[in-house]
């Protein structure tokens, strides 16, 4: 989980920056594929890394309850996480990139913090 979300969160960053720097290559259709295509994949990472973590630390009573609370909470946080995009009319959206990416680092900070099951 730590190196997706923190991976995810240099893209962006570096996304951000270049944006803000107007560099040409951002015209490119291809460098869009490959970072939607990193993104994904690192998205994936983030999401398996967190159900392995659940099954792990759980035992066979609490299992399902472990997952479900855990969908429900990654759930409402897409929910609630999901009005950032309405900044874009306010810092643009290199800005919502960046507050993204941050909030990237933030999640790997946390998942350095978890226990090992």
């Amino acid at each position: 989980m730590m190196s997706a979300s923190g991976g995810a969160a240099l893209l962006g960053i570096l996304l951000a920056i270049a944006s803000w720097i107007q560099l040409p290559v951002l015209h490119d259709i291809w460098l869009h594929a490959v970072v939607f295509m990193l993104l994904i994949v690192m998205h994936s990472g983030v999401r398996l890394g967190r159900k392995v973590y659940l099954v792990d630390m759980a035992t066979m009573e609490n299992r399902a309850m472990y997952v479900a609370v855990s969908n429900t909470v990654i759930g409402v946080a897409m929910l609630a996480l999901g009005g950032i995009g309405m900044l874009t009319g306010f810092m643009g959206v290199d800005g919502v990139i960046f507050l993204l990416a941050l909030l990237g680092l933030v999640a790997m900070i946390a998942a350095a913090g978890l226990d090992a099951p």
